[in-house]
């Protein structure tokens, strides 16, 4: 189970941070350490073969996952307003198993990654967490390996 050694939970900004920080040491990519207001459309971009690839980070807590088997990627907002602006290649899906702020260490699991394409085709669902809001819900048995994603980006 989730280990909260000091009872802090992270928000939703933090676990995105920790995933992405995640996503960036295994792969070496730099992160975009810049606030975005509204967001951004991708966390990273990388170069296979002169062609240039976007990747979307989706971390949530442990708990989260087992508990609806998938990670989401938010589509629009209580008021119905779209949140995606355009889709990423690629979308990887991490969990937070172990997060103790008071000695400032967190544990990432990268369950994997699916095509941004796959994710374009699923109808948004209302959130499972009953806050109003759209999603599309990646199920985490559909998930690649995220070797075969991180090896192809580190050859480049």
């Amino acid at each position: 189970s989730s280990r909260y050694n000091d009872g802090i939970i992270p928000n939703a900004l933090q676990i995105g941070f920790l995933g992405e920080a995640a996503f960036a040491k295994v792969t070496g990519l730099d992160m975009d350490l810049e606030y975005h207001k509204y967001g951004k459309s991708h966390d990273f971009s990388f170069v296979v073969n002169g062609k240039i690839y976007t990747t979307g980070i989706k971390c949530s807590l442990e708990r989260t996952e087992k508990k609806y088997g998938c990670s989401f990627v938010t589509y629009s907002n209580k008021r119905g307003k779209r949140m995606i602006r355009e889709y990423s290649d690629y979308y990887v899906a991490s969990i937070i198993t172990n997060n103790d702020s008071v000695n400032k260490k967190a544990t990432i699991l990268l369950l994997g990654w699916i095509d941004g394409n796959y994710v374009a085709s699923l109808e948004p669902q209302p959130s499972p967490t009953g806050l109003g809001h759209k999603s599309h819900e990646i199920k985490t048995e559909l998930l690649f390996d995220i070797n075969r994603l991180v090896n192809g980006i580190r050859r480049n």
